[in-house]
């Protein structure tokens, strides 16, 4: 059996998130048992088996210079953890 193709997906928002998982349920259906998912998302990536790394809609989802500058220390660590993943996880295809 050969190993899963590895995947990551990043949205960052709502639009992002149901394309995203739209993409990904479309994959799985081509590919089934196929493929090995992570990334960035919302609960509709999730709802496809996502692994999501950064949440999202908890960790990322912010609008407004005022948002942005309160939250500049949880966009990085967001960041951070997506570079971690590409590094150690090597995905094929992101």
């Amino acid at each position: 059996m050969k190993p899963p193709l590895k995947i990551v997906i990043t949205a960052g928002e709502f639009s992002g998130d149901q394309r995203g998982a739209e993409l990904v349920a479309a994959l799985h259906k081509h590919y089934p048992g196929e493929l090995a998912v992570q990334g960035m998302g919302g609960r509709m990536l999730k709802a496809q088996g996502v692994e999501l790394v950064v949440d999202a809609e908890k960790q990322a989802a912010v609008m407004g210079i005022t948002e942005i500058l309160g939250s500049v220390y949880g966009l990085w660590r967001s960041f951070r953890k997506l570079k971690k993943l590409l590094s150690t996880w090597q995905p094929d295809l992101l």
